[in-house]
């Protein structure tokens, strides 16, 4: 047993190991070959599985613009339509007014 002082003057004791050995194996062409198949498969599933997302990721974008161009020109239909409902109540008006004024009962004629 050793015993060795660490910071904060705690005592730290370290028990003698038995060292570990490890097995020795041999390792053939063909494990490398299995292994590198093995990985070659798992790297196409993943470009694959990328692929697929890249696509939803493009399908999404193209549907979000297609949603803001139609909302867009939902917007601009409004804009004219109240626009255009404006100057009808400015039509409207002008003309009460213009009949008001030739029957003699607007600007305070009573």
């Amino acid at each position: 047993m050793i015993v060795s002082v660490g910071f904060n003057n705690r005592p730290k004791i370290f028990e003698k190991k038995e060292k570990f050995v490890m097995e020795t194996k041999k390792i053939t062409p063909e494990d490398i070959a299995d292994a590198a198949a093995r990985l070659n498969n798992a790297l196409t599933g993943l470009e694959e599985a990328i692929e697929i997302k890249n696509r939803e990721i493009k399908d999404r974008e193209q549907t979000n613009l297609q949603a803001a161009v139609e909302k867009d020109k939902q917007n601009q239909t409004l804009k004219a339509a109240s626009e255009k409902a404006l100057r009808n109540m400015e039509s409207i008006i002008n003309k009460l007014n213009s009949v008001l004024e030739t029957d003699g009962s607007g600007n305070n004629n009573n």
